[in-house]
């Protein structure tokens, strides 16, 4: 039986009203999904607020709840809703859904994602270059390289087509590449290791 089977089992038991199946889901998923709401709030006591609050609206409702196969992205899925949902009520003044995500929810990157120890010169520079892209491309990235998500499953969480997310990841990385800070960066690498090569 594969991962997949085993959440979906554990999610059965947790819709059935099972308190430890819903302890073994909150452990395995708060922290990544604690780290995905800091990105998009920008507020560490905002974002474990927000992730205490869902788990507590899913255990309310978990008779209403779908049977789900993949569980992941389902959790990411409803606490994104729930954080587009709560900057609207933040700020209603705000026309336009994409302008208030673009405006507002400003995903950022930040040194952990990188390292669990302090920063060094070149993760603060790769921080840096992240954060200069537009704020879906940098969820993008994030969901796939850092949360290790599937295009479907990231395609599902952001309400966007399969297409639609490759083409952001494409379009990231075309501009990385022409970035001068990130061929910088490549070249302080290259030099590092030619040095300890030398070395060795």
């Amino acid at each position: 039986m594969n991962h997949s089977n085993l959440e979906s089992d554990v999610w059965d038991l947790f819709r059935q009203g099972s308190s430890d199946a819903f302890s073994k889901l909150y452990h395995q998923h708060f922290n990544g999904l604690y780290q995905y709401a800091q990105r998009m709030l920008g507020s560490a006591d905002e974002a474990k607020d927000s992730v205490q609050d869902l788990f507590a609206i899913l255990w309310e409702q978990r008779q209403q709840l779908p049977l789900v196969h993949s569980v992941k992205p389902y959790l990411f899925r409803a606490l994104r809703n729930r954080l587009i949902n709560q900057l609207q009520r933040q700020d209603r003044q705000k026309q336009h859904l994409y302008q208030l995500y673009t405006e507002q929810t400003a995903f950022q990157f930040a040194a952990q994602d990188f390292s669990p120890h302090q920063s060094t010169t070149p993760e603060e520079v790769a921080i840096q270059i992240l954060n200069r892209l537009p704020p879906r491309r940098r969820e993008a990235i994030y969901l796939r390289y850092f949360r290790k998500l599937s295009y479907q499953e990231i395609a599902l969480i952001m309400n966007l087509s399969q297409r639609a997310v490759i083409n952001h990841i494409y379009k990231a990385f075309k501009a990385l590449r022409k970035d001068e800070n990130v061929q910088r960066l490549i070249r302080h690498i290259a030099v590092f290791l030619l040095t300890l090569l030398t070395i060795a």
